[in-house]
């Protein structure tokens, strides 16, 4: 199973409003971590913000500057090219909220570092949230927001000209319109207050949200910039056009939230719901034939109608009070058979779950549709929520909890679902009382396999047709069909839009590939090219809501994960024929082992012939960009963990370090079958995504990855997902190895003529590349990463000019771990971050006969001459924190 756990957009933001204010404050910390730890001699490395020097880390060369009409870029093949012909890769980072619009000094002066470190595309990202100070609807937003939103002057100035300064540069933009954006009471939208943050979901379908997406898109695309005297429609920088982030209506459906919508939204959908239904089926006998099923069996419940008073029933109060009463069913007409419970609920905790209703030591089936119903009312409205799980240790659910509405008079209730990996006479049934006092009935509950179709009085012809639960009944695959269709309809509507109507040259995306699982990879496929998001050790919150001091992270390297981290997540994602990036990626600080991230995904994303990633996140303030220390968990832009081995990553994926592999894995996917297959099998949630199973369940493994590219091929027609290996014949080297039989042993290698990378648990070990070894003494944490790069694109052997790039811990001066080493709270620290030394001996076959091994500085200037041995084609030396670098520099004649 993949250990990504999937972002959470809105700790994201409210991490970054906390840290804002900290990053002015974290002077006054007082204790130096890295001391602390006992680590070997720490030193600062600091690597100018405003930095572009000529020096040997300066690898600008491989990105053409400034960007005019002859590189405007396109897709052929499945790939980017510009219009001489040029494969184009991107190497990109994120500018988040008010970065994008930083003073034109800053602009200038950060451009041109990023030309110097190998960036050559930054995706402008959440300009339009509500936190972006400021936003592009400028510093004061509620000035700008009747009807739709206005672009505001000063904003799209600033970015103007950071854009110029970008192009200049070489490097790219990539337009994200609807990222933070979300319906407003002072807009005109009814029920803001519990809508899904950012209108996720509601963007495919709302006709104010879409009226909005649209002329935001306008405002975007005909504005002429008078930086460069072109209409951003029009400018070869804009390469990218993303139309709305990590969105999916489909996705909203796994959990059930998007029947959660209040009625103003939920009737705009069901219409629609009713005419597809009525294209569909005609009438509503046609529909109930097609949706027929049974319930099979006996009810797995006891004492389901209460005739033995609770005896099988449990209540469980770890916080708040409630006291349960069976009682005879005094109403007359439409009422449950049997007795009823009665549960007068007087007190609530904290949570919901805090108190239970419940059954245990049931055995669910594991693998077909179960049905569970049962009649309530309550003494005003309320939201009943039911979970189904194990009863007892780890407490694993079965299926996605479902919440009733239940109002005052009696009625039925009923859910269809796929208890996944349920436990034989282990499982229960739990309805949660804990969200509100009061008085809530409950009768005639049962449990019974096989799908249930009765849709009452429902009809087609009056359109009251409900919107449904996936719960692997012949309905869920028509509700799956129903909401791929509506995705499709937004997203050719607003792709004809941008690139018709409003005449943009860029590649457009709608969203990112994960969300809507197989039916997002759908949608995508649709679209000039495949975008997807992933992140290792993402901070979790152990409060339930984001709070800056209660927080925590695994800090485990991703080397050491059997099954891959995230990088299966990423490449099982990747459609056949098109052009495939990652616009998010992060090993988020702070990280004792975040120096892995890039270097690893450089040569996975090489290996597998990929079109671009992008780190998440350069910076997110208009200001602050010379702070030199991590002041949050995605500010990247002053770590050396991430900007240090930029150039050794630019040199492997923008210059080819690591060949393509030539074998090939393809997994076939029938479009016709998907709606089948995530009725049955669905994700757990938006966030989550079933393609990595769908390899998994057809025999992929981790050497797919290593040692082939991985593909998605969908066709038409129906039929089983089948997984098809073609292997290169020609006796292609392996260049990537990976082990991971022991934690403390872990060890990923690259090992192709030009490119050369060690990076995992090596302290007291050596490891051997053709040509290049390294012996490296015991650290405290005994991790590195060690990169050796030909800077003339010869092999390491004969190349007569090499950067050679090692480190280990960088971190904050003054970061206060707790004990475990998971979280810092809010004590960050100040810069400058200080750095482990690599203590270790150096072995590189050469053809030269003469070579200097220098110490650089963090311009990649020349501090110092490191004492090297040549003798038998082979140049020794030994590196450290005696150096105080992480970058060395050899230079042969």
């Amino acid at each position: 199973m993949n250990r990504f756990r999937p972002q959470h957009r809105r700790a994201r933001c409210l991490q970054r409003a906390s840290l804002v204010a900290l990053a002015a404050g974290c002077a006054s910390c007082g204790q130096v971590a890295l001391a602390q730890t006992a680590s070997p001699s720490p030193f600062p490395f600091v690597m100018p913000w405003n930095d572009a020097t000529r020096t040997v880390t300066d690898v600008g060369f491989l990105n053409p500057a400034p960007l005019t009409d002859t590189r405007r870029v396109s897709t052929r093949n499945g790939h980017f090219y510009d219009t001489t012909g040029r494969r184009v890769r991107f190497l990109g980072t994120n500018f988040s909220a008010g970065a994008n619009f930083l003073s034109k000094a800053d602009a200038t002066a950060v451009a041109a570092r990023m030309h110097k470190l190998g960036f050559n595309i930054v995706r402008l990202h959440h300009m339009d949230s509500p936190w972006a100070q400021p936003s592009i609807f400028g510093a004061n937003r509620d000035a700008y927001s009747l009807p739709n939103e206005v672009i505001a002057p000063d904003s799209m100035d600033a970015l103007d000209f950071l854009v110029s300064q970008f192009k200049k540069n070489g490097i790219y933009v990539d337009l994200n319109l609807h990222v933070g954006w979300q319906m407003s009471a002072a807009g005109g939208y009814p029920d803001t207050a519990t809508l899904p943050e950012y209108t996720n979901g509601l963007s495919y379908f709302e006709r104010g949200a879409i009226a909005h997406q649209r002329e935001y898109a306008r405002q975007f695309l005909t504005h002429v910039n008078p930086y460069t005297g072109q209409k951003w429609a029009d400018d070869p920088a804009g390469a990218l056009i993303e139309i709305t982030n990590e969105d999916s209506l489909l996705g909203r459906a796994w959990d059930g939230s998007l029947l959660q919508y209040p009625p103003y939204y939920l009737n705009q959908l069901q219409t629609r719901w009713n005419s597809y239904l009525r294209v569909k089926y005609g009438t509503t006998q046609s529909l109930k034939t097609a949706w027929q099923g049974a319930l099979v069996g006996p009810n797995l419940l006891q004492n389901g109608q209460f005739a033995s008073d609770l005896a099988g029933w449990v209540s469980e109060k770890q916080a708040g009070d409630y006291s349960t009463t069976v009682e005879p069913i005094s109403s007359t007409g439409n009422v449950p058979t049997g007795k009823a419970v009665h549960l007068a609920i007087s007190a609530i905790g904290d949570a919901d779950w805090k108190q239970q209703f419940q059954q245990s030591g049931l055995n669910l089936p594991g693998s077909e549709p179960c049905t569970l119903r049962f009649w309530a009312k309550a003494d005003r409205a309320r939201v009943v929520p039911v979970y189904f799980g194990q009863d007892e240790a780890p407490w694993n659910s079965f299926a996605p909890d479902v919440s009733f509405n239940v109002s005052t008079e009696w009625k039925r209730y009923e859910v269809t679902t796929i208890f996944q990996g349920a436990t034989p006479n282990h499982s229960r049934v739990v309805f949660k009382l804990g969200s509100a006092t009061g008085d809530l009935w409950l009768a005639d509950i049962s449990t019974q396999s096989g799908s249930s179709t009765d849709i009452g009085s429902q009809s087609l012809e009056n359109g009251s047709v409900l919107l449904s639960e996936i719960d692997g009944s012949p309905r869920a695959r028509d509700m799956i069909d129903f909401l791929m269709e509506v995705e499709r309809d937004f997203t050719t509507g607003m792709y004809d839009y941008i690139k018709r109507d409003l005449g943009a040259k860029s590649m457009v995306a709608c969203s990112q590939s994960s969300f809507g699982g197989l039916g997002g990879i759908v949608r995508e496929a649709r679209m000039d090219w495949v975008d997807h998001h992933a992140y290792w050790q993402y901070p979790e919150s152990l409060t339930g809501v984001w709070d800056i001091n209660n927080w925590r992270i695994g800090n485990i390297s991703m080397v050491s994960s059997t099954e891959g981290g995230t990088l299966p997540y990423l490449a099982s994602h990747r459609v056949e024929g098109k052009p495939f990036t990652v616009t998010e990626y992060n090993h988020v600080s702070p990280n004792d082992f975040a120096s892995e991230a890039l270097p690893i995904l450089a040569a996975t994303a090489a290996s597998q012939d990929w079109d671009g990633f992008f780190l998440y996140n350069y910076h997110s303030d208009q200001g602050g960009w010379n702070l030199p220390y991590a002041s949050g968990f995605f500010e990247a832009g002053a770590d050396p963990t991430k900007m240090a081995t930029m150039p050794a990553v630019a040199l492997t994926f923008l210059r080819g370090g690591v060949p393509m592999s030539k074998s090939v894995s393809v997994l076939t996917v029938p479009r016709d079958s998907i709606s089948s297959l995530l009725s049955k099998d669905k994700p757990n949630n938006m966030w989550d995504s079933d393609v990595l199973k769908r390899w998994q369940n057809a025999g992929s493994n981790l050497n797919d990855l290593l040692s082939t590219r991985m593909n998605l091929r969908l066709t038409n027609g129906s039929g089983a997902i089948t997984l098809n290996r073609v292997l290169d014949t020609t006796g292609q080297k392996k260049f990537l190895a990976w082990n991971t039989a022991t934690p403390e042993s872990a060890l990923l290698t690259v090992d192709a003529p030009t490119t050369k990378s060690i990076i995992g648990f090596l302290g007291g070990k050596s490891a051997s590349l053709d040509g290049f070894s390294v012996a490296m003494s015991p650290t405290p944490s005994n991790f590195a990463t060690i990169l050796l790069n030909s800077k003339d694109n010869k092999p390491t052997a004969s190349s007569l000019s090499l950067l050679l790039t090692a480190l280990s811990r960088v971190e904050n001066q003054g970061a206060i771990w707790n004990a475990t080493r998971t979280s810092v709270g809010n004590n960050w620290g100040t810069g400058p971050m200080v750095a482990e030394g690599i203590p270790a001996q150096i072995s590189l076959r050469t053809i030269a006969k003469t070579a200097t091994v220098y110490a650089l500085d963090g311009r990649g200037a020349r501090l110092s001459i490191v004492p090297s041995t040549l003798g038998a084609g082979t140049l020794r030396f030994q590196i450290g924190a005696q150096y105080k670098t992480i970058w060395y520099e050899i230079v042969a004649r």
